[in-house]
């Protein structure tokens, strides 16, 4: 997941979600092969249109979805991002910031040219049960 400029002066781009189909076997009774899917937005805003994917994926994870008569169960394994996406589906600072930490609050010193963080006992960031769909 990232941002892709539509053109090379503009402010807009597209965010694609990838998500890949890895229940095949459950599956193989479908006339399509549904390998990969894909929600793409246009930016700005992000925030709202993420929101409503996370509503979505939610949704589907605890109904599952229904394909030709099959109750097909949806589960999320991760997102695979580069720091930015990261940071953003995470809700933390971008990647540089001081407080950028996705696994904690320490707030990180800036050494020989990056940010770094020193306070092995800070917070975790989120509790366990936050961060779970279950």
């Amino acid at each position: 997941m990232d941002g892709l400029p539509l053109f090379s002066s503009s402010s807009q781009a597209f965010w694609p979600i990838l998500a890949k189909c890895s229940n095949v076997n459950q599956l193989s009774n479908l006339s399509f092969s549904p390998l990969e899917f894909i929600l793409v937005w246009a930016n700005p805003p992000v925030v709202p249109n993420f929101d409503m994917f996370v509503k979505e994926a939610t949704h589907l994870f605890h109904n599952g979805i229904v394909l030709n008569g099959i109750k097909v169960k949806i589960v999320i394994e991760g997102f695979i991002c580069d720091a930015p996406a990261n940071a953003f589906i995470m809700g933390v600072k971008s990647h540089t910031g001081y407080s950028s930490c996705t696994k904690c609050t320490a707030s990180g010193t800036w050494y020989h040219n990056r940010v770094t963080f020193h306070d092995l006992n800070a917070e975790d960031r989120f509790h366990v049960g936050e961060k779970s769909l279950d």
